[in-house]
């Protein structure tokens, strides 16, 4: 399942982008996950969609994935 998240960070800004969770879930928290951090001009998907691809192969092997943008990147708020 994959669903667009936001998130409030200590500047109070806010970090968008997506959750990659497994469908079969054993506990409503817990268990295996994996955060990508894009490059310096990279975004949420990366060339070739490298990120959404890799999201969805560990959501079908059980492991949730979250993959967002920094600040002043896509959706989210702030400075570059």
């Amino acid at each position: 399942m994959e669903t667009f998240v936001q998130f409030e960070t200590q500047s109070e800004k806010w970090l968008r982008g997506m959750i990659h969770r497994p469908e079969r879930v054993r506990a409503r928290r817990g268990g295996p996950g994996v955060v990508f951090f894009h490059g310096f001009t990279g975004d949420r998907m990366e060339s070739h969609w490298l990120f959404v691809k890799c999201s969805r192969a560990l959501a079908q092997a059980g492991v949730a994935s979250r993959r967002f943008r920094f600040y002043g990147s896509g959706e989210s708020e702030g400075e570059f």
